[in-house]
């Protein structure tokens, strides 16, 4: 069966599974296939159970080519499918654990927020509060996600550089002022004028000499505009990277949000019998 199982997918072997699984049978736990099916039927399902989860536990996660690539991650529904199929097979309790780490370790195909994090609430509404907490491969995979959560809120995001520049300069005309914003700004690092004169730009040279602004302007080559970049900065990578690094905090803080929303769902849930796992999980 395995080898005739390398002829078809695993999610459309486990769609199959699904269908005599559990659609054919009571279709809720502990819906069983007993009495349901013909022997011969329930003799097939049993050994497409088996195919599918060996040929899972030694599938390879899809690699990474690029960060443009498609993502190849299962649906839930896929998710949800494979472990009530399972279940309603009884499946040996350390075989759901198992099965259940293989998900969690391959986040190409098991992508935490596109596949696992939104199958938690189907399947603990297929199980019923009772069989969800009775369910040690249910709890591992709650804890699971909570964990990976965790474990991204951790990571250290790029930290913007800083460009404010304190400065003085008593001249208070217009476009002056305007230099001494861009050195203020924390974001900033480059500053275009339009429609600057020649007199104007005189003027303005004068004042970052005068009061020694860490400026420095382009040269105009005929230009009506005038630019103006910081000291130390490459212009336009600069202000890219410094876009860059505030979109990072932002992600952070959303994973945050993301993290404590889970934690309370999967508490509701499964309420006091998560204990330290879930207070492991505490801290943002």
């Amino acid at each position: 069966m395995t080898k005739n199982l390398a002829r078809i997918s695993t999610t459309s072997a486990t769609e199959l599974l699904f269908r005599i699984a559990v659609e054919k049978a009571i279709g809720r736990p502990p819906g069983r296939t007993d009495g349901d099916l013909l022997p011969a039927a329930q003799g097939f399902c049993e050994l497409l159970k088996d195919a599918v989860v060996t040929t899972l536990l030694v599938e390879e996660d899809a690699p990474t080519r690029s960060e443009y690539d498609p993502s190849p991650a299962r649906s839930p529904e896929w998710a949800c499918q494979l472990l009530e199929s399972l279940y309603c097979l009884e499946v040996p309790p350390e075989t759901m654990e198992s099965v259940v780490a293989h998900l969690l370790a391959k986040p190409r195909l098991h992508d935490m927020g596109k596949t696992m994090l939104p199958a938690i609430e189907p399947l603990f509404e297929w199980l019923g509060a009772e069989r969800a907490k009775d369910a040690p491969w249910f709890v591992k995979l709650c804890l699971g996600c909570l964990a990976e959560l965790r474990e991204e809120v951790c990571v250290k995001p790029r930290e913007p550089r800083n460009w404010a520049m304190p400065v003085t300069c008593v001249c208070s005309c217009k476009r002056c002022q305007e230099l001494v914003k861009l050195c203020l700004d924390p974001a900033r690092a480059y500053l275009l004028m339009e429609e600057v004169t020649e007199d104007e730009e005189a003027h303005l040279r004068d004042s970052v000499q005068r009061y020694n602004l860490p400026i420095s302007p382009e040269e105009r080559d005929g230009q009506t505009d005038l630019e103006w970049t910081k000291a130390g900065s490459d212009k336009f990578p600069d202000q890219s990277e410094l876009r860059g690094a505030i979109w990072d905090q932002r992600k952070l803080a959303m994973k945050a949000k993301k993290l404590r929303d889970n934690r309370a769902l999967i508490r509701n849930m499964l309420g006091d019998l998560l204990g330290e796992g879930l207070n492991s999980t505490r801290g943002v």
